[in-house]
């Protein structure tokens, strides 16, 4: 697979395991721009991972534990970013 080309860019998704922010995720990963995504629990993420397996290779996904009392603010989180996408879904 040939990736496209980057942008030096990355953005940030929140709640990234999940359908639509995963979706998310693989249309601007295709776009070229780096992102860094975050989820509860690493372990939730293995299925995204080796669907985006390419890009995680690359370097241009990133992907972070954020625990429920953490600020998904924090500087470890935003540092360098162009966008950030909060995916909220109430049930």
């Amino acid at each position: 697979m040939t990736l496209p080309t980057s942008t030096g860019e990355t953005v940030l998704i929140t709640g990234v395991n999940g359908y639509i922010a995963s979706r998310t995720a693989e249309a601007f990963l295709n776009e070229g721009y780096h992102v860094r995504g975050t989820l509860r629990n690493k372990a939730s993420g293995a299925g995204l991972l080796e669907v985006l397996k390419p890009f995680l290779k690359a370097g241009r996904l990133e992907l972070m534990e954020v625990k429920d009392s953490q600020c998904p603010t924090s500087s470890n989180l935003t540092a360098g970013l162009r966008a950030a996408y909060v995916v909220i879904i109430s049930y």
